[in-house]
């Protein structure tokens, strides 16, 4: 594993919230040397998707409140270590309790069978929400599979 993707995962459990994964360059080399991660609120909706005149659907909740938690680093060449640049722990929302932790999609991992035993369903036609069914009934409780039915991609 990266030593930037360890990073990101220290920083999503130490955050207990969803971060979003931001700016990421990579020098003349080809190589990785700037990564970020702000909060899953950072910024604001824009205009145009809530001024819709003619709309046909109810609008989506409001999501964003201009969250400004920020964590970026900087890797140094010379050295070959990554550095924080910049980290931003204050929110302007509430966090999720930890009880309810488990339940957020930055903590959703599936092992690779299932995901492939989920694939080859889906591209033989299946609905997502009747994979997901069927991979509830095999691990025979709900309470060790951390995924919402309405919530779920299979790329």
């Amino acid at each position: 594993m990266g030593k930037d993707k360890s990073c990101e995962l220290l920083y999503k459990r130490e955050l207990e919230n969803c971060i979003t994964k931001g700016e990421r360059r990579k020098n003349a080399a080809g190589e990785a040397s700037i990564r970020s991660w702000m909060c899953s609120r950072e910024g604001f909706r824009l205009s145009k998707y809530i001024n819709v005149v003619n709309r046909k659907k109810e609008p989506k909740g409001i999501t964003r409140c201009g969250c400004k938690a920020l964590f970026r680093i900087n890797r140094l060449r010379k050295k070959d270590v990554w550095v924080v640049k910049e980290f931003q722990t204050e929110h302007c929302h509430e966090l999720v309790p930890l009880g309810y932790k488990r339940f957020l999609r930055s903590a959703r991992v599936v092992s690779g069978g299932v995901l492939e035993t989920a694939r080859a369903m889906k591209a033989s036609g299946i609905q997502c929400c009747q994979i997901m069914s069927y991979l509830a009934f095999q691990l025979e409780t709900m309470k060790t599979f951390h995924s919402r039915q309405r919530t779920c991609r299979i790329t």
